[in-house]
């Protein structure tokens, strides 16, 4: 038996009773404390853990006797934290687990229980351990503590289990404290078979991996299928193929003291061939893509679809990766390209058109074309007679069958609504003005007509007549309409004068004929004859009306009353200047005079006055100075160009 003397640090430990590591008397065990590890709740009733509360934080050991005697273990952490400790035994195998870490007390004496703390308040009484199977235990508050192992046998096991009660994170460091002293005894510290894995089962591609366990100071020796040896700790074989599956296996040599090999099996699978094809579709159509040569297959989609084949809609050509797995659990991957063709780009025309109208369409931009949904409208161009504004869909497919597809939108625009006068009855020979309205332009169409484009016109129509616009509105679109005008006769009004000319200031009458009412201008008067007694040349109209078939149509005539001066003249035969009669001229009718002349003589030929002005008389002055009393005689002449010229010779007297 060799004794090996050195110091171990350890990334792990076992973490239960069926994976506890071996501890070797002559050496220090440094490792970190486990955290967060909870143990069971509530704990089972098998194993016992004495006079442990929890085994959270646990840390399995495990020793085989060597040479005979007592051992003491001491426990303790860095930096200091409470730790505590439970351990059973003796046992002939290591498959003591479970149901055989029992003892005779159950639970802490400080807590309930009756499994004391062999330090501490709760500690040991003399003699208490072993208790059943359980050699020593303490839950006590100590950073460091001791087990003791009292009268080991050769070939026995102990167990050791080990808890970081706080669960903080420190180095719990153990050793064999007794070492060398008298009744002391050692562990079997001969070198075991180290435990061999790998990171399988494989597949064909995959790396293999091989794990021992790492021992210090040791060499290790791997052999395998073929030719395979090495000595390194974890060889590792790059692209494994079928030719490396079987047994490898591993011993190792410490200070020329060799170990039994373990060995462990390694499985290199085959492979799947996973293969799918490509697919060419239409933008908008259902592509289904179908895997082979797995069992399951996961497709690189964004819910990572499982199922095969996979039906996809994609917009644009599209990669998509499948991986296969085989019943090993063995993968492959392929690629499967879907190629979208985009539809064809369908333009098609969207006229506009009136009410009536027949509108022709053309699409563009693919081969075929069916319109209106209707497969047997596959003309292009096409027309359609729309009543109302209508889409017309258009189906187009190009060289690889995909579709596009456009609309075309006929805008019907119906006729304008047309306004327009009223039918009329009017008057025979009087004016009316027609108006239409609704559009933008006018024509206008009746017997005679001369074409007239405005909305409005005026008609004189003398019989029935029937007048027909069209009109067309800012589309284009044209209505028409028409309104008739009747008429009824117009009086023929008719005025008789009793002279044609009478003389100013004479009493004259004027009658009117043709109606049934009259009215006279100037003056107003109703009645069918009027009188009058105009100065001058007068002109006089009359207005005759006449009710027919509840229509008063009226008619003006008018007439010219001439009038001419009839001079009536009266001469005095004596005056007085200084009198009621003070001025001396011929009075009477003279107003319309052309020529008129009066002379003033003296009984001897000696002339006084002389004027040409009929307003202007003698006042009996000579050169301002009232003229004697006495005969004057006076010349006086009249033309009024209508009359025989007056001419008069005659005397009259001055009187005082």
């Amino acid at each position: 038996m060799i004794t090996l003397l050195f110091i171990i640090r350890i990334s792990g430990q076992g973490v239960d009773c069926g994976t506890a590591a071996p501890f070797c008397t002559g050496t220090t065990i440094n490792f970190p404390a486990v955290t967060d590890a909870p143990g069971p709740d509530p704990l089972p009733a098998y194993p016992d853990y004495g006079c442990l509360t929890n085994i959270n934080q646990p840390a399995w050991y495990y020793m085989k006797i060597g040479n005979p005697g007592n051992l003491v273990i001491h426990i303790s952490t860095s930096p200091a934290h409470d730790v505590d400790f439970i351990c059973w035994g003796p046992f002939d195998t290591l498959t003591a687990c479970n149901n055989l870490l029992t003892g005779n007390c159950s639970g802490n004496v400080c807590s309930g229980g009756t499994c004391p703390d062999n330090v501490g308040a709760c500690n040991v009484p003399p003699g208490f351990y072993p208790s059943g199977n359980i050699v020593d235990c303490s839950a006590s508050v100590q950073t460091a503590e001791d087990c003791h192992i009292n009268g080991a046998v050769t070939g026995q096991y102990y167990i050791l289990l080990i808890t970081n009660y706080e669960n903080i994170a420190c180095n719990i460091i153990f050793a064999q404290s007794n070492v060398g002293q008298p009744g002391a005894g050692t562990t079997d510290c001969g070198i075991l078979p180290i435990p061999v894995s790998y990171n399988g089962p494989l597949c064909v591609g995959d790396t293999l991996k091989l794990f021992a366990d790492t021992i210090p100071n040791a060499t290790y020796y791997w052999s395998g299928p073929g030719p395979f040896t090495s000595n390194v700790q974890n060889p590792v074989i790059l692209n494994a193929t079928a030719v490396n599956a079987g047994y490898y296996k591993c011993h190792i040599v410490v200070i020329a003291q060799a170990s039994p090999e373990d060995s462990v099996l390694v499985v290199v699978n085959p492979k799947p061939n996973v293969t799918a094809t490509s697919l060419t579709i239409c933008n908008g159509d259902t592509a289904a893509v179908t895997a082979t040569g797995a069992s399951i297959y996961y497709w690189n989609t964004p819910s990572n679809d499982s199922i095969n084949p996979l039906v996809v809609i994609p917009n644009a050509t599209t990669n998509y990766i499948v991986t296969g797995k085989n019943t090993f659990g063995c993968k492959d991957t392929a690629n499967v390209t879907v190629t979208v063709n985009p539809g064809p780009p369908i333009t098609v025309n969207s006229p506009t058109i009136c009410v009536g109208d027949t509108t022709t369409l053309t699409a563009s931009g693919a081969l075929t074309y069916i319109w209106n949904n209707d497969p047997l409208l596959t003309t292009n161009p096409i027309k359609f007679h729309p009543t109302v504004t209508t889409t017309y869909p258009v189906q187009g497919k190009d060289a690889n069958n995909c579709k596009g597809t456009a609309n075309a939108i006929v805008t019907v625009n119906q006729p304008p609504a047309v306004q327009i006068s009223n039918d009329t009855t009017i008057c025979s020979g009087t004016d009316i003005v027609l108006t239409a309205s609704g559009g933008v332009s006018y024509s206008w169409t009746y017997p005679g007509g001369l074409g007239e484009t405005t909305p409005s016109i005026s008609v004189n129509p003398s019989v029935l007549t029937t007048y027909t616009v069209v009109v067309t509105d800012a589309f284009g679109c044209k209505n028409d309409t028409t309104v008739t005008v009747k008429t009824t006769p117009s009086p023929v009004p008719y005025i008789n004068l009793s002279s044609d000319t009478i003389c100013a200031g004479t009493l004259t009458e004027i009658s009117a004929t043709g109606g049934t009412t009259y009215y006279w201008s100037p003056g107003g008067e109703t009645s069918s004859t009027i009188s009058v007694e105009p100065n001058a040349n007068t002109i006089y109209s009359v207005t005759v009306s006449t009710t027919v078939n509840n229509i008063l149509c009226s008619a003006t005539t008018s007439v010219v009353q001439n009038v001419r001066n009839c001079n009536s003249i009266f001469i005095p035969n004596s005056f007085s200047p200084v009198g009621h009669n003070k001025i001396f001229k011929p009075s009477g009718n003279i107003s319309n005079i052309a020529d008129y002349l009066l002379q003033i003589w003296d009984r001897w030929g000696q002339l006084l006055f002389e004027t040409t002005n009929h307003a202007e008389g003698w006042d009996g002055k000579i050169k301002g100075q009232i003229a004697p009393i006495g005969v004057y005689v006076y010349h006086i002449k009249v033309n009024d160009k209508i009359n025989p010229v007056f001419e008069k010779v005659g005397t009259v007297t001055l009187l005082r």
